[in-house]
């Protein structure tokens, strides 16, 4: 359905690339009496209990979304400290080592959260903290966006991101949500907790004069399968008989 919107509003549609995003389909789970967790393989089932024993010993996993900007601020920091030291830890700069990210998001959290848009979720049992989930919300449809997690060295059944999805997917089916989306990916995690894909693609778009797209879209049509890459099109409203 976006990918047909943005045909219909843009006069040119540069499809750059398109991959499988995993979902959940919360809708079905619901329908068949809400136990998510009993419809997985036994394998993940046991991977989410023996993580979700380790944090219970300091009391309930539980979940907190972010009521305000303010607190969604904070928990984008804290998310974002984390996320940094997991990726500099393996050697890779992370999402956050460009500032203009940071500043990017915060505004996009001032206007989005407000319409319920934006879920800034805190997973944690007593007073620790599993991990934060930066998602967003449309209608139906839960998007899990970014992630910060706190690793443990204590145990290595301790899985903070299964558990923090795993508390966010039941999250979810409690607000009535029917999709729970883990966007493209071939991690491993999210083959185990979701049942079904959908193409996520990559776009550039823009009017149909546009000097930086136009060159693209020409040079795209002549190429064989340009179809598949590239659309060249003008909205219903501007063709002209």
């Amino acid at each position: 359905p976006a990918l047909a919107a943005v045909r219909r509003t843009a006069g040119i549609v540069l499809t750059e690339r398109s991959q499988p995003a995993p979902f959940i389909d919360l809708a079905g789970v619901r329908h068949r009496g809400g136990d998510y967790l009993a419809e997985r393989s036994a394998n993940t089932r046991q991977q989410l209990r023996r993580s979700d024993r380790f944090y219970e010993r300091d009391g309930p996993i539980r979940v907190d979304r972010a009521q305000s900007v303010p607190a969604a601020r904070a928990m984008l920091d804290r998310l974002a400290d984390l996320h940094q030291a997991s990726w500099i830890r393996r050697g890779q700069p992370g999402s956050f080592a460009i500032p203009f990210f940071r500043r990017f998001h915060a505004a996009l959290i001032e206007s989005g959260l407000p319409r319920g848009e934006v879920a800034l979720l805190s997973v944690s049992s007593g007073e620790t903290v599993i991990g934060f989930l930066y998602n967003f919300v449309l209608r139906d449809r839960m998007v899990a966006y970014q992630s910060g997690f706190a690793y443990s060295d204590e145990a290595s059944h301790a899985k903070p991101g299964l558990t923090c999805h795993l508390a966010a997917i039941r999250y979810a089916l409690g607000q009535g949500i029917d999709i729970y989306n883990l966007l493209a990916g071939d991690s491993r995690y999210k083959r185990s907790l979701s049942d079904h894909s959908e193409p996520q693609f990559w776009l550039r778009a823009g009017p149909r004069w546009s000097p930086r797209l136009l060159p693209h879209a020409l040079f795209r049509l002549r190429q064989p399968k340009a179809r598949l890459s590239a659309d060249l099109t003008v909205p219903r409203a501007q063709q002209s008989a």
